[in-house]
């Protein structure tokens, strides 16, 4: 009879951690009132036209395409993504749907089919599992439910031994691993979805009232850290076990002097120095502010000297015209192409380009949308907190001429949206319905961007410093 293994959980500042016990024989152990009568197809303003489109591309129904940009939006940002290692392997199940309480509708619609919001309870625990991968060792996998909240780590070297039958009847014990050979001898094709499935089933056993989600790991992070070849004292204390955390990788990075001011780390100067146009509101500025340390690890990891494949410089990952998009809109500046390299430069035009990206927004998406959108909200405050800077973050990462897409035909599919949380759901409802949606440009919307402002939030909750 083949024996359960048995294990130990230890409460760590990211979960349970869980190791496995050996016997003595040494086995592992978001309300429109309208009632009038509809106007008739010829009557269609130009404005209706276009919500009348969203409406029905987010029912599903096919439009021709060389009609859906009725409004020309501009765009500032090239398109790209940045996330955190995940390695789902061959077995990763797909994610459970959260159990939260449908809104009430209004009784009055102006669409005949309504799509249904259903929010999240509690949206922080979107933001827990990405803030956890920052300080898991690089020997461990973080596995989180299917809201993202962290459910524990198990080591790399844990085996699983399993009965099993040769193809000629005989019984033998197959060892199931996961490739790590210890120290920075990492899985050299990744960790196997055999491994992470038993990984899997095992968290099921010891939690049989949490559905496993995703799982993540750091190796990726870690295999790029060892190639920087012009950081050889990064590298050692890598190999010597000083640092074995993307944490500590980027500490590495924030902590080293800004050229031209020697005074300031690099995350003090991002933190204390940047600066924003007068024009964006003070919540959202204080927003942001709070946000960007976590925005600049995100992107670079401190990194002021990272190159990526596309071609994005620096530590807010500049992509050039983006870079001289900054600098045509706010010539005041003298953003010359050769000062994308320049931390101090950086860290000016990041902030400009935020105006840039909040004036994209506000001329993008209709007067109408937005007034609806705050019409969720208790106060204008919230509304700039938890929808207006989340939003901007987001468009850092995909663009905001998307964003404005994303934001019109949310609205326009649930006109009707009462009782949104003052809180972070209603915003991930929208990224959420972004994702799923195929009309227009966001059928390029996909889990990356959905996941990139969680992502920053859960950064910002690591490196941002306390007041």
């Amino acid at each position: 009879m083949e024996k359960s293994p048995k294990w130990n959980v230890t409460d760590t500042s990211y979960g349970p951690h869980l190791t496995r016990v050996r016997t003595e024989a040494g086995e592992e152990g978001e309300q429109v009132d309208d009632n009038r009568e509809p106007d008739l197809p010829g009557e269609l303003t130009p404005r209706r036209r276009y919500m009348l489109r969203n409406t029905l591309a987010a029912l599903g129904i096919a439009l021709v395409p060389a009609e859906i940009a009725e409004e020309p939006r501009q765009g500032f940002l090239s398109d790209r993504t940045a996330t955190i290692e995940s390695n789902q392997g061959e077995f990763a199940p797909e994610r459970a749907p959260v159990p939260v309480p449908r809104p009430q509708l209004s009784e009055t619609s102006v669409a005949p089919v309504e799509a249904v919001v259903e929010f999240m309870s509690e949206p922080e625990r979107r933001i827990e599992g990405y803030a956890a991968t920052w300080t898991i060792p690089y020997d461990q996998v973080l596995f989180v439910d299917n809201t993202n909240r962290p459910v524990g780590t198990v080591p790399l070297s844990v085996v699983y031994e399993e009965q099993r039958t040769k193809d000629n009847g005989e019984p033998f014990l197959y060892a199931n691993t996961s490739g790590y050979g210890g120290g920075l001898d990492f899985p050299k094709d990744g960790i196997p979805g055999e491994w992470l499935r038993a990984t899997r089933e095992k968290l099921s056993e010891q939690y049989p009232d949490t559905t496993i989600g995703d799982q993540y790991n750091v190796i990726q992070s870690f295999l790029a850290a060892l190639r920087e070849d012009d950081e050889p004292v990064l590298i050692e204390k890598i190999k010597s076990g000083e640092i074995t955390t993307v944490e500590g990788i980027v500490r590495y990075f924030a902590d080293k002097p800004v050229v031209g001011a020697e005074d300031y780390s690099r995350l003090e100067y991002v933190y204390e120095k940047i600066e924003f146009p007068d024009y964006i509101p003070q919540r959202v500025q204080e927003e942001l502010r709070r946000l960007v340390p976590g925005l600049a690890a995100q992107e670079s990891k401190f990194n002021n000297g990272l190159t990526s494949s596309a071609g994005a410089k620096g530590i807010f990952q500049f992509m050039p015209a983006t870079w001289s998009g900054v600098d045509e809109t706010n010539p005041g500046l003298g953003m010359k192409p050769e000062e994308i390299i320049s931390l101090k430069k950086q860290v000016e035009g990041a902030g400009q380009h935020f105006g840039n990206i909040y004036r994209e927004l506000h001329s993008a998406i209709h007067d109408e949308t937005q007034a609806t959108v705050r019409s969720w909200y208790e106060s204008e405050e919230a509304y700039e907190a938890y929808f207006l800077a989340p939003l901007m973050v987001t468009a850092y990462n995909v663009g905001g001429s998307r964003m404005a897409e994303a934001v019109e035909a949310f609205v326009a599919a649930h006109p009707s949206l009462t009782d949104a949380p003052d809180n972070l759901a209603t915003f991930f409802a929208l990224t959420d319905f972004a994702k799923e949606s195929k009309a227009g440009r966001l059928a390029e919307f996909d889990t990356a961007g959905a996941s990139y402002y969680p992502k920053v939030e859960g950064a910002a909750a690591v490196f941002t410093p306390q007041p």
